[in-house]
């Protein structure tokens, strides 16, 4: 349903988890997702970038995303 947008309520009532992309915002390095009650977490990617890595020891340019995890410490 999703992939054709007829994607609906009843199609995504009753999640534990969401997956959310905030690569979009441009200059975001950094997110904070909140988790949706009652859900128990959330993941939030961020833009693919290109920086500076190491690579068997030399310096080169690689790709980096940042991810966040929130999640409700009381189910651990």
């Amino acid at each position: 349903a999703a992939t054709v947008g007829r994607l609906g309520l009843d199609d995504v009532r009753g999640g534990t988890f969401t997956v959310t992309n905030v690569g979009m915002v441009k200059g975001t390095l950094w997110q904070t997702p909140l988790v949706n009650r009652p859900q128990c977490a959330i993941l939030a990617l961020g833009r693919i970038r290109q920086c500076p890595v190491v690579r068997d020891g030399h310096l080169a340019v690689g790709n980096a995303m940042g991810a966040s995890l929130s999640f409700d410490h009381r189910i651990i």
